[in-house]
């Protein structure tokens, strides 16, 4: 979605007139990470918005080119302009001076489509981001500003610990998919909170053998075993990626696995710093057993 709304503003046209192709033979001329991965949107976006501008350039090129199709040869769509006085807006290309004189993206395209098709582009190499002037540029860096609340009960006899309130907030730089972003952080967040109390590797101490290496043995959260998260998105467009982005998913639970720790501290003023914190460790730092 984020990747269709990307191509959608840059090119001009409707979001229901994209399409994804996924793993064509003659699509390769961009690296593309993942779509689900940490770097899907903020290292793919950069070549998307690349890709755009100059299929953006090659349709008003031939809209005011002759046509020179078989079927359909005939004067240019927009006779006497240059492609400069022209723009696209909704799927339609206008005249800027007079708007009214607009013609359909895929009346156009049809025309040449079959015979110049748009899949092919110059090989833009490893993109990390885009300049403030919308340049690529081939380094890499990160920023993710987030800030994680949360409130828990211990109890001091069983050593349980209790996720009663908890509040994330994440600046993303640039949302293109408000639910996926949403979905992104609740995840997270619930990724971290089990990380930081129930996920744990056991091993074999003889043979090193992993014991619990199933979904069985090793305890995965679910939403059901926390309380609702509020979840807060902002959008400062200080990213390095395209429009300000800067990207959400693994930073939210790496923050939110170790937590907790701040969270049990301030209840018992103890500090634990060994997980999971499991209630043993709990009742171990409390020097009931």
């Amino acid at each position: 979605s984020g990747y269709r709304q990307c191509v959608a503003s840059e090119l001009g046209i409707k979001y229901e007139d994209t399409v994804i192709q996924v793993r064509r033979s003659d699509n390769n001329a961009y690296v593309f990470p993942g779509p689900g991965g940490s770097f899907g949107t903020t290292g793919t976006t950069p070549q998307l918005v690349l890709a755009a501008r100059e299929l953006k350039q090659k349709i008003l090129r031939y809209a005011v080119a002759p046509r020179t199709a078989k079927k359909a040869p005939g004067e240019p769509f927009f006779p006497g302009k240059k492609p400069e006085d022209l723009d696209i807006r909704e799927s339609f290309i206008f005249e800027k001076a007079n708007p009214g004189n607009k013609k359909s993206v895929g009346e156009v395209a049809n025309h040449f489509w079959n015979t110049d098709p748009a899949i092919v582009h110059p090989a833009a190499g490893t993109l990390g981001e885009l300049r403030s002037e919308g340049k690529p540029d081939p380094r890499l860096h990160f920023m993710a500003r987030q800030a994680h609340f949360v409130e828990v009960e211990v109890d001091t006899e069983t050593g349980l610990v209790s996720v009663t309130d908890m509040v994330c907030v994440n600046d993303v730089g640039h949302i293109f998919n408000p639910e996926g972003a949403m979905g992104q952080q609740y995840g997270g967040a619930i990724m971290g909170l089990g990380r930081s109390a129930t996920e744990e590797k056991v091993y074999c101490p003889r043979t090193g053998v992993g014991l619990n290496w199933d979904h069985i043995g090793y305890s995965l959260p679910t939403m059901n075993d926390y309380p609702p998260i509020q979840c807060i998105l902002h959008e400062s467009h200080l990213g390095y990626s395209t429009y300000g982005a800067c990207g959400i998913g693994e930073n939210i639970g790496a923050s939110v696995s170790a937590i907790t720790s701040s969270a049990i501290h301030n209840a018992t003023g103890r500090w634990l710093i060994d997980f999971p914190i499991t209630p043993d460790k709990v009742l171990r730092a409390l020097g009931k057993i």
